[in-house]
């Protein structure tokens, strides 16, 4: 009832999409009994449920699924269609499962927060009204000189030829940045004047220019779409994805580079209320029908606003054996096998328990594991470098890994060999 947006369902009518809030929708809710099942098992039914497709015309869009191992052990799984939530929205709703359990299990009073001043069909209003008028109109412009001229398709190595249409097969690869680590790049950020964000996205576009010798790099990154405060506490999919045109011209240093995309971050941010789909619909760049419009790599700094960094945040990276206190439970994150990946490659950051974890999707049908694997080597590389040598150009940071060094060094120029005498 707090969540109109959870209600949803979609239709079309003369071509184009309605979104259909109903009065009352019943909820999906489906308990099994899992105490005969193995762990192999239970993931794979896990799994199936996860990536069952949606029915948008007929719904439900939120599904919940809860698997009984034991009497004090419960395997609960959410499934959120994307075009009703996002990540704030999976926060809101954690936070308030988190009230709402003690209060229910005890039978006491239930204290949520007050529901949200604004739902989804206002904020809808909203931003017709800023589209149709001078603000609208100085969003548009900002955007139409800022992405003007050609816009480069990256071209990172792949593995494979590109197929001739986009496919979203995708994985997922996971590593962590140790505490020391983080604790250095949240200091090179403050040396400055910069944020993380800054730091782990130049380290980012650093990373992609070395791959690709491309100095003009458009990378998107979301941004919550909730620019009101009033909007702070709404459930429903608000993001909107920020273009960044990273400018890597001259070889800077890594001081100068983090300058300029500290300047084109807030630049760019301070016009995010312009719709992206409608930037591509009024920009019409030239079409490929084998890559994303505009850009083809996403950078992700995730961070819970309510459940803090400690909390859900390693949750929302896939990482197994996250724990968290909620409401009195006790809660610990299962990973599942991503097989969806909606750009060629993902970089996702997010802090918990005083490191980062982050990860790389990437698109199954042009890069192979090991060569993300091999990618995640080199951005740990790069980082170290950027720590130890701000003053450096950004070509001379080092980005082999100490293995690949010794194989180049070393075992690839031994050629002694034994003649007979």
């Amino acid at each position: 009832d707090r969540h109109p947006s959870l209600r949803k369902t979609f239709s079309a009518e003369h071509g184009k999409p309605l979104q259909i809030i109903h009065d009352t929708k019943e909820v999906f809710f489906l308990q099994e009994d899992a105490s005969h099942l193995s762990e192999v098992d239970l993931k794979q039914r896990l799994s199936e449920a996860a990536w069952k497709p949606f029915d948008l015309e007929s719904g439900p869009l939120f599904k919940i699924h809860l698997w009984t191992v034991s009497p004090e052990e419960h395997v609960l799984l959410l499934v959120i269609h994307h075009i009703i939530s996002d990540f704030w929205s999976l926060d809101i709703m954690i936070h308030e499962l988190g009230i709402l359990y003690p209060a229910l299990k005890e039978g006491s009073e239930i204290h949520l927060p007050p529901p949200p001043a604004l739902q989804y069909l206002d904020y809808v209003r909203w931003q017709e009204e800023i589209l149709a008028g001078p603000e609208g109109e100085k969003l548009w412009e900002y955007w139409k000189e800022k992405l003007s001229g050609e816009l480069p398709a990256l071209n990172l190595p792949t593995d494979r030829p590109r197929p001739p249409l986009q496919t979203y097969r995708g994985a997922s690869e996971t590593f962590h940045l140790n505490p020391e680590l983080t604790e250095k790049l949240k200091a090179l950020a403050q040396a400055n004047g910069v944020t993380l964000y800054i730091v782990l996205l130049a380290a980012f576009q650093t990373l992609l220019h070395r791959y690709s010798a491309q100095e003009d790099i458009l990378i998107g990154s979301p941004s919550s779409g909730r620019s009101r405060r009033d909007l702070s506490n709404l459930v429903g999919y608000l993001v909107n994805p920020v273009v960044l045109r990273g400018d890597l011209s001259g070889n800077p240093s890594v001081q100068a580079l983090l300058q300029r995309t500290r300047d084109t971050v807030l630049e760019a941010f301070e016009h995010l209320d312009y719709p992206f789909s409608l930037l591509v619909e009024k920009l019409q760049p030239e079409r490929d029908p084998s890559r994303s419009p505009i850009y083809q790599v996403m950078f992700v700094h995730q961070k819970a606003q309510r459940l803090g960094e400690e909390g859900l945040t390693p949750f929302a990276l896939g990482e197994a054996g996250a724990k968290m206190q909620l409401g009195g439970m006790h809660l610990e994150s299962m990973h599942l096998k991503q097989s969806v990946a909606q750009m060629d490659l993902t970089l996702t950051t997010a802090e918990a328990h005083g490191s980062l974890l982050a990860s790389f999707d990437y698109n199954t049908d042009l890069f192979d594991q090991a060569t993300i694997e091999r990618m995640i080597g080199h951005f740990q590389v790069l980082l170290k470098g950027i720590i130890q040598h701000p003053e450096e150009k950004i070509s001379s940071l080092p980005i082999l890994t100490e293995r690949e060094k010794h194989q180049l060094l070393i075992e690839w120029n031994d050629t002694k060999k034994d003649f007979p005498q």
